[in-house]
């Protein structure tokens, strides 16, 4: 199913992957979804780890049709309570290679917590929330923006223009962060590879899961506050329109208007990348310029746009998250930049910061035009579009990367075709 998700070239055949999505979560319901909230008996090296593989094959297969959900815009099958699991194991007691090193890392080690224990502490005012692995950190992710886009969905049976409540918003934010410092308590979220929980937590490379599941855990993160404050809706779907309609579709919806839930997406589309981006976030309005390194659009570019393309740490996960990135900075630079008014200061730092990371794509390329970032405010919405596109341009892996990207340059052309419509000027 991943294979013809990602890889397929024709929509034919990522229908019918997605049409295999009910099989698949048939046999994880038949073969189980829930375990006894009583601690088990001990258990012999290999009946622990053909239960730890099980678990951990069933909550990938909930994290992975939620990202279904996301790229495709289809309902997810397996939902917040049909999952009655523990999390998974700490990424160390995984990695052991025989029974004995098992025994001594698994007799020092705690039961991992349920994780509907784990979704009640993240979603209560006052629960504690327990200690999870880093491919724990990974599903409960999942888990919140699985929320997100179910109450929007439910939002908007009660009209077009509906929105959620201002108490569901402060909750789902207050999960966000319990994620965020649940995240940052854990050791195996170093992201150094000289710390000794280093070659997990920086290249991630673990049995049946080699990803990287920082930059991944990182990328949903800020995805989740976007979805939180822009609800995108069906207009990214990549299931079955051309990059051309999927431009058009993300250039006719609805112009946002200024709002502290526009100014907030845009500031997690900017920041995502850097391990410090959280501390950007919470102090952004006083200290954003300092970071200026930090920032999401930034790095990538100043290492080199091709370059971070072509490196394995990226993945389909990120592809799918920039098409939103690059939707939601687009519609804030048209509402802050090109509509009268006096800014605020964090908005001014944040325009500030788009447009030092755009004179670093404009240096970069051979016919860069420095003199449009600051002349020309209609340039910068396509312009950090097209830097996105530029980014994943060197992913050649998956042919999902490849269409997300002409959606971005499809969708950067519209964009300064429809600005620039009564001029010559050459972008």
């Amino acid at each position: 199913m991943a294979m013809a998700t990602w890889g397929g070239e024709h929509r034919s055949l990522v229908r019918q992957a997605l049409a295999t999505q009910s099989v698949l979560a048939m046999a994880v319901r038949q073969h189980g979804l829930s375990e006894s909230p009583q601690a088990p008996s001990p258990l012999t090296w290999e009946e622990w780890a053909g239960t730890e593989s099980a678990r951990r094959t069933k909550l990938i297969i909930f994290s992975f049709f939620n990202l279904h959900t996301l790229a495709f815009n289809v309902p997810c099958p397996l939902l917040i309570a049909d999952i009655q699991l523990r999390m998974p194991c700490p990424e160390m007691e995984w990695k052991s290679t025989d029974a004995i090193s098992w025994r001594r890392i698994h007799q020092d080690t705690n039961e991992s917590p349920l994780f509907q224990d784990c979704i009640n502490a993240l979603l209560s005012n006052n629960g504690v929330l327990p200690v999870f692995s880093s491919l724990g950190a990974h599903v409960l992710i999942h888990a919140l923006l699985q929320r997100i886009i179910t109450i929007q969905q439910a939002v908007k049976l009660v009209g077009p223009e509906s929105q959620m409540t201002s108490e569901l918003t402060l909750s789902l934010k207050q999960a966000l962060k319990k994620w965020q410092n649940g995240w940052e308590q854990n050791p195996e979220s170093s992201y150094s590879p000289l710390d000794q929980y280093g070659p997990i937590a920086f290249n991630s490379r673990v049995s049946q899961y080699p990803e990287e599941l920082s930059l991944k855990m990182r990328a949903l993160y800020h995805l989740a506050y976007i979805r939180l404050s822009i609800d995108i809706g069906s207009a990214s779907s990549l299931l079955e329109k051309t990059p051309d309609e999927i431009a058009k579709n993300l250039h006719d919806s609805p112009r946002l208007q200024k709002s502290p839930h526009l100014l907030l997406a845009a500031k997690h589309a900017v920041c995502w990348l850097s391990p410090t981006s959280y501390h950007i976030i919470s102090n952004f309005a006083t200290d954003l310029l300092n970071h200026l390194k930090t920032a999401a659009l930034c790095s990538p570019v100043q290492m080199g746009v091709h370059f971070v393309g072509r490196a394995p740490s990226w993945s389909v996960m990120h592809a799918v998250c920039s098409l939103e990135y690059a939707y939601a900075l687009n519609r804030f630079l048209e509402a802050y930049v090109l509509s009268p008014g006096i800014l605020q200061h964090d908005e001014q730092a944040l325009i500030d910061t788009i447009k030092e990371t755009l004179y670093e794509v404009e240096t970069a390329l051979p016919d860069g035009n420095l003199k449009i970032i600051e002349t020309e405010p209609r340039a910068l919405g396509p312009k950090a579009v097209r830097a996105w596109a530029m980014i994943l341009q060197g992913m050649q892996t998956w042919n999902a990367v490849s269409l997300i990207t002409k959606c971005l340059f499809a969708y950067a052309d519209l964009l300064e075709q429809v600005s620039f419509q009564n001029t010559t000027r050459d972008l």
